[in-house]
């Protein structure tokens, strides 16, 4: 059975770090995708989804495991139990928010997800604090909304994000990757709810991303005793094969190759490839199926 296709309307990718804008019932891909029991059920799929910890969330009460009807309510405005938080609540032309998707280094995926199973666990944990922290990075230095008559004022306020950790790309290779769901809530000091501005989260993708980087390269380094091979604030796995890292890029490959077909070079024309030769994920075999089949294949 096929997933429902993910197609963002706006993106800004930057290798590590993409934003893109969500529309109206793109929240089911990633609770279709989710499953509590994904290391060993029979029909696969990916972690559960889990609430960040932000203000936002605190304020709304929002900790733990992402309920599906909690998260369905906020990308329609409501509050999770079901009353309106917001003027446009439920209105079919309301922006839920945006993905922002944090992808470790092509490295960092093949040791990640071919290492035995304690040391994913350590990896994968590095990841979601290093996420974690970005983030609240975002929700201190730059989440903002509108206050008073036709919004003449700004404010900083609050966020709330759902995080989605996936292991795999469209084409099934080793991809492990954390989708951020920036919500389009944005709690004001005094508890009242606004629309969260989204140009300050494009504004500062760069250094959210750099900083990102920089947090998971260190964590693994002091965690792992792993030694990196660091460029400025980007970094691969010191003694990682760079064919190994090719070998598992097919989507990469794809985007690639149409690029030098339509004689393209742009960042812009990479993020619009990427949409336009992008297939449906299909199901998502169980992770201890994928982790043997890559093994076998390496």
């Amino acid at each position: 059975m096929v997933q429902e296709e993910f197609v963002p309307i706006r993106v800004v990718c930057l290798g590590l770090l993409s934003i893109s804008k969500l529309g109206k019932g793109q929240h089911n891909y990633y609770l279709n995708l989710a499953r509590e029991d994904y290391y060993t059920s029979s029909s696969g799929g990916e972690p559960e989804g889990v609430w960040l910890k932000t203000l936002g969330a605190a304020k709304l009460g929002l900790k733990g495991k992402v309920l599906k009807q909690h998260l369905r309510n906020l990308f329609n405005g409501f509050h999770p139990d079901g009353t309106p938080l917001v003027q446009n609540a439920g209105r079919p032309d309301r922006c839920p928010g945006h993905d922002n998707t944090f992808n470790t280094p092509k490295s960092v995926d093949v040791f990640a997800l071919l290492s035995p199973e304690h040391i994913q666990k350590i990896a994968r944990q590095c990841q979601f604090e290093s996420v974690s922290e970005t983030i609240q990075d975002i929700e201190r230095k730059v989440a903002r909304c509108r206050r008073g008559k036709g919004g003449a004022r700004w404010e900083s306020c609050s966020i709330v994000v759902a995080a989605f950790e996936h292991a795999t790309s469209r084409a099934l290779d080793p991809c492990l990757h954390t989708h951020c769901l920036v919500l389009n809530v944005a709690v004001r000091h005094d508890g009242t709810i606004g629309a969260l501005d989204s140009k300050p989260l494009f504004e500062y993708k760069m250094k959210a991303g750099a900083a990102y980087r920089v947090r998971l390269g260190h964590k693994l380094e002091q965690r792992l005793g792993l030694k990196l091979n660091w460029h400025g604030t980007t970094f691969e796995i010191a003694g990682i094969p760079r064919i190994l890292c090719d070998f598992f890029s097919k989507r990469r490959q794809v985007i690639k190759k149409e690029l030098e077909r339509k004689g393209l070079k742009s960042a812009v024309a990479a993020a619009v490839t990427a949409i336009e030769t992008r297939e449906a994920k299909g199901k998502v075999p169980p992770r201890e199926e994928l982790v043997r089949q890559w093994s076998i294949r390496t």
